[in-house]
């Protein structure tokens, strides 16, 4: 039962959450972008989004067509906001994905959407999408640190903070990797 999932999921998000997650529910319109939904105009938007953010191209055009290419394919997808007044483009997050699991691969937000906490959402929304497509593993973060684990920014220990007061479990993630 979808609702019932939400219901759970929803009473393990952070408390300090919800409230700017309903807040950027009713100030935001949201659009995913995944192979039932192709819109290249919208994706190119988030294209934008990334220069307009970033303040130059840090991507090659060949990397954003993969990604493209991806959802069109049905192993990726993307959600987007927009101010619901002036409809600019506000956010967007981009996950990969495979029948049961996605992964949280990137997120690119105004300094509006900052301000007024606007991820919170639109992260949200994505969690909800994943219910409604029967995919029952949601990653957000594999930046689960430990307090000896001195050399990881701060940055990426404030990120894993706020990708974990969507509740879930946290796990940290062992990759081994043989060197030939």
């Amino acid at each position: 039962n979808t609702n019932k999932k939400k219901e759970i999921l929803w009473s393990d998000i952070r408390k300090s959450y919800k409230s700017p997650i309903n807040k950027g529910l009713k100030e935001q319109t949201f659009q995913v972008i995944d192979y039932l939904n192709l819109d290249y105009d919208k994706f190119k938007s988030i294209q934008d989004l990334h220069f307009k953010i970033s303040g130059r191209k840090t991507r090659s055009n060949k990397s954003w067509d993969l990604q493209y290419a991806s959802i069109k394919n049905d192993n990726s997808f993307a959600f987007i906001s927009f101010d619901e007044k002036k409809n600019d483009l506000l956010s967007a997050v981009y996950f990969y994905k495979s029948n049961d699991h996605a992964y949280y691969g990137t997120g690119l937000y105004t300094e509006e959407s900052k301000k007024n906490l606007y991820g919170y959402s639109l992260i949200w929304k994505a969690i909800l999408y994943c219910i409604e497509r029967g995919i029952n593993l949601c990653e957000l973060d594999d930046n689960v640190k430990f307090n000896w684990m001195k050399h990881f920014e701060k940055k990426l220990i404030d990120i894993s903070f706020l990708k974990s007061g969507f509740g879930g479990d946290l796990k940290p993630r062992l990759i081994f990797s043989i060197k030939r």
